[in-house]
C-alpha cells in the first residue's frame, strides 16, 4: 500500500472555486519557498513515503508560466523524487498548463462540473483521476452524469467524490448514502473526511491538515523559537553532556534565527545588541524549544541560547570543517513530556 507524503503549496490560487477548505476555516499555509524544501528528502526518509503528492493551500499550478518560481519550486520535488526513487502526484484544476503532467505517476485533477470533463487529456502514461466535492449543489443527476462520462472516456481511468468540510471543519454529507452506494458497486471512489497522509509544508511535518503552521503560530504564541531535533541529540541536551547544537546556513534558518535573536546579516556577519537597530534588537541569552517529534505533546528541552558562526564538534553532530549556525546552549531551563534514564 502507498505511503503518501502530501507536499502542500502556496503561490497563491485562482480563487474560483465555490468552496474552498483553506478559505473557509482560515488555515494559514506559509509561502511556499526554494529554502522550504531544504528538508524534504530527510521528510522522506523519516516517514517512510513511497510517493510524493503536491497540493496546496492554493493550486500549486497557480501561474506556473509566469511566475519562475513556481516551476523551478516543481522541478526540484522532480528532481527529488528522481534521486529517492519514488513516483509523483500532482492535485491541481488546471486541466492546460505548460507544467509537464505526464512526468507524474498520477494526476488528480479538481474539477466541478460535466463540463470540466471535456477537458481532461491524459499526456503520456500518466494515471488520471477526476475528484469532485459533494456540495449541497451536487445532485444525484449530476453525479451520474459526471460518472456515465467518465465511464466511456478513454482519458480518465479514475472518478472520486470526497466529503465537503464546512466552515467551522466539520463534515458534511450531501448525498452520503447514494455516494456509499455507489462506492459499494464499483462505480467510484467515495473519499471519507479524514486525515489519510502526512504532509509537508516549509520544512516541517504534520500529520493533520487542521494544523498546517501550528508550530510557526506557537512560536509566535510564545515568543520562543522551536527546534526539531533526533533523539540521540534531544537526550544529550537534556543531561547537559551536549552544549551546541548546529543548524545549516540557509535562507530558511536565516529568516528565522534573524526573528527569534534580533540580528541582522550584513556582509555574511551578524549585527546585534547595541549594534542593531532598536526595533529588531533582543536581549541574549534567547529562549530556544528544542522538540523531539512533531507534535505539542513531544518531548522538549528549553534552553537559554545564544548564537554564532562557527565549526562544530563531530562528536556533537556537525560535519568536520563545515561553517554553522551554532546555538550554544547556556543553561538548560525547563524538560517536559521526557524522562531522562540513568
Amino acid at each position: 500500500m502507498d505511503k503518501y507524503l502530501s507536499i502542500i503549496t502556496n503561490f497563491g490560487c485562482h480563487g474560483r472555486c465555490p468552496y474552498c477548505i483553506v478559505r473557509e476555516n482560515g488555515i494559514k499555509v506559509p509561502k511556499s519557498t526554494i529554502g522550504g524544501l531544504d528538508k524534504l528528502e530527510d521528510a522522506i526518509k523519516m516517514t517512510g513515503a513511497n510517493i510524493v503528492s503536491i497540493s496546496g493551500g492554493g493550486d500549486p499550478l497557480y501561474r506556473y508560466s509566469d511566475n519562475p518560481l513556481v516551476p523551478m519550486y516543481l522541478g526540484m520535488v522532480m528532481g527529488i523524487c528522481i534521486k529517492a526513487g519514488i513516483p509523483m502526484e500532482m492535485h491541481t484544476s488546471y486541466t492546460e498548463s505548460e507544467f509537464p503532467y505526464h512526468f507524474c505517476k498520477r494526476v488528480v485533477y479538481h474539477l466541478q462540473s460535466v463540463e470540466d470533463l471535456k477537458n481532461v487529456v491524459r499526456r503520456g502514461a500518466e494515471i488520471v483521476r477526476v475528484v469532485f466535492v459533494a456540495t449541497e449543489k451536487l445532485s444525484r443527476e449530476e453525479i451520474n452524469r459526471i460518472s456515465d462520462f467518465v465511464r466511456c472516456s478513454d482519458q480518465i481511468d479514475e472518478l472520486s467524490f470526497r466529503q465537503m468540510v464546512n466552515d467551522r471543519y466539520e463534515t458534511e454529507y450531501y448525498n452520503d448514502d447514494f455516494l456509499k452506494a455507489g462506492h459499494n458497486k464499483g462505480l467510484w471512489h467515495y473519499i471519507r473526511q479524514k486525515d489519510y497522509n502526512i504532509y509537508y509544508a516549509e520544512n516541517r511535518i504534520y500529520t493533520k491538515f487542521s494544523e498546517i503552521e501550528a508550530d510557526i503560530q506557537e512560536e509566535r504564541r510564545k515568543g520562543m523559537l522551536i527546534l526539531p531535533i533526533k533523539k540521540k541529540w534531544f537526550d544529550m541536551i537534556a543531561s547537559g553532556e551536549k552544549k551546541e547544537e548546529y543548524r545549516e546556513i540557509k535562507p530558511y534558518y536565516d529568516s528565522r534565527f534573524m526573528n527569534a535573536f534580533g540580528f541582522l546579516l550584513v556582509g555574511g556577519q551578524m549585527v546585534y545588541g547595541e549594534a542593531a537597530t532598536e526595533e529588531i534588537r533582543k536581549p541574549w541569552p534567547v529562549l530556544v524549544v528544542f522538540r523531539n517529534g512533531y507534535s505539542k505533546d513531544s518531548p522538549e528541552v528549553v534552553c537559554k541560547c545564544t548564537l554564532q558562526f562557527g565549526k562544530g564538534k563531530p562528536e556533537w553532530g556537525a560535519e568536520l570543517g563545515k561553517l554553522y549556525y551554532v546555538l550554544k546552549i547556556e543553561k538548560v531551563e525547563e524538560v517536559r513530556n521526557h524522562v531522562l534514564l540513568g
